[in-house]
């Protein structure tokens, strides 16, 4: 069976609050550098149907270029230049918490390297400058092939397993919906951050639903002074838009590993020393 992108998404959903609703301009609540986000909300369909909830929670979709910038994935920048710096014998692989150390950073610009690790220095410059760099999205091509040069052969592997949701169990790939820019809420490839859960007042998505763009400066003022502060964060004069509609056959995907997240009873593990002691001893 062919599936492409097209099959993801309802366009332009009914009225009615669903599970799987996209939204644009929702407020980030403040757990992101940016004030608005697209979000998708993860309410329980039942409570939604019988109007059982006074609140909808949703969770963030960020474009790649702006996930690549995120803790989520910029460890694997860190890991893969802690690597390289143990090729060139400045750290031992592994040690994260130093890869920032002026130290390290000293040792690594006075190296003089042959030719064959001459391009391993360049690569560890190159990372440096990435996990330092304070900008909130890799904004081009040139940014991403950076990324290639930085991960080497591993960019592709680390590609593959995002686009197929096997790269971490908090993140789900969504394809671009391929419409006007003017009102995509997913217009790049990106993915749902499952850990970040936003809620909101049932009540404002309603008020935003109903509002235009004559309307909503006058209703959101309205939902300021009621105190309710996250409309500071929705554009002045365009309410949040409910655009799309993620199809059940993902969304029920999207929703195993919400749950998988929440639901699951873990327990600590070993500590390094004894880790290193029990492998030693099997």
């Amino acid at each position: 069976m062919l599936v492409t992108e097209k099959d993801y998404y309802s366009i332009f959903p009914d009225g009615s609050h669903a599970t799987g609703d996209i939204w644009m301009g929702l407020p980030s609540g403040g757990i992101l550098t940016w004030p608005r986000i697209t979000g998708l909300v993860v309410t329980p369909a039942c409570d939604l149907a019988n109007c059982k909830t006074e609140t909808i929670t949703y969770v963030p979709i960020v474009p790649l270029d702006r996930f690549y910038r995120l803790p989520e994935f910029r460890t694997e920048v860190a890991r893969s230049y802690s690597e390289l710096l143990a090729q060139l014998g400045i750290l031992k692989s592994g040690n994260l918490d130093l890869l920032e150390d002026s130290d390290v950073i000293q040792r690594l610009g006075a190296l003089q390297p042959n030719k064959e690790k001459l391009a391993i220095k360049e690569r560890c410059m190159l990372a440096y400058s990435f996990l330092t760099d304070s900008s909130a999205a890799i904004r081009d091509k040139s940014g991403r092939h950076i990324l290639h040069t930085i991960l080497g052969k591993n960019w592709l592997t680390l590609k593959q397993r995002i686009v197929r949701n096997g790269y971490r169990q908090d993140i789900y790939y969504l394809p671009p919906d391929y419409q006007n820019d003017a009102w995509s809420p997913v217009p790049q490839h990106s993915v749902v951050l499952l850990r970040y859960l936003i809620t909101v007042p049932t009540y404002f998505l309603d008020i935003a639903h109903r509002s235009d763009e004559s309307s909503w400066p006058q209703r959101r003022t309205e939902l300021i002074q009621r105190g309710l502060h996250c409309s500071r964060d929705c554009e002045e004069h365009r309410p949040p838009l409910r655009a799309l509609r993620l199809r059940d056959i993902f969304l029920s995907d999207l929703l195993t590993k919400l749950v998988s997240i929440y639901v699951r009873i873990g327990a600590p593990d070993l500590s390094p020393p004894v880790l290193h002691k029990i492998e030693n001893e099997i």
